[in-house]
């Protein structure tokens, strides 16, 4: 009988230390949805949520208010997604009746940056996600909310690469609004969102006949 309860004690202990010594088991992230840019038509979408959100941000600061606005350049330097961002932003602003200027004596501050993010590791959703989130984001004609047909949600999900886009109201040093965001972009169309100097040159091979 006292090996009996021996045996156990030695297990218990046992037990204890190897919980005691256990890592932590990675785990996922709750399921998630992201957009994914796919046409500079989608570059203006994004650009008119930051034309609403600037807006706002100006009408609630009194000492803002009305005061003529300038767009910084993208410090990253020059690309298609950031030419035609900044542009998207101007015409935004103007239709919404924001007074911008290409004088940024005195005007209020806004300013964007764009960070191109590569990941080394495959990113397809399991049969069982992409059933789940179309399921969820299925309308009556058939197609998902903002990836087109339900057989192309289903074949194309992320990507390896994504792109961050933060947007900023800066007046005397401050930050008066920041917003960021994060988007799936193409591998293929990645060179639209790297600034030249990050693209890899593409040269034509020559075949020598033999």
């Amino acid at each position: 009988m006292a090996g009996r309860w021996l045996c156990a004690v030695v297990l218990i202990v046992c037990s204890a230390v190897g919980c005691a010594n256990q890592v932590p088991v990675a785990e996922n992230f709750s399921l998630s949805t992201q957009k994914k840019l796919r046409a500079p038509h989608h570059w203006d979408v994004i650009a008119n949520d930051v034309v609403a959100e600037t807006k706002r941000s100006l009408d609630y600061n009194d000492d803002l208010k009305g005061r003529p606005v300038f767009i910084e350049s993208s410090q990253n330097g020059y690309s298609a997604f950031n030419a035609a961002f900044r542009n998207f932003v101007i015409t935004g602003l103007v239709n919404s009746g924001i007074l911008v200027t290409e004088n940024p004596n005195d005007a209020v501050l806004i300013k964007y940056d764009t960070q191109v993010v590569r990941h080394g590791v495959d990113r397809k959703y399991s049969p069982l996600q992409s059933m789940v989130l179309v399921s969820r984001n299925l309308q009556e004609n058939g197609r998902s909310e903002d990836y087109g047909s339900t057989w192309t949600y289903l074949t194309d999900g992320p990507t390896d690469s994504e792109l961050i886009v933060n947007t900023s109201i800066v007046e005397n040093g401050n930050y008066r609004m920041r917003k960021s965001d994060v988007y799936y972009v193409d591998g293929e169309d990645i060179r639209l969102f790297l600034p030249k100097a990050q693209q890899i040159p593409v040269r034509d091979l020559k075949v020598v006949g033999q």
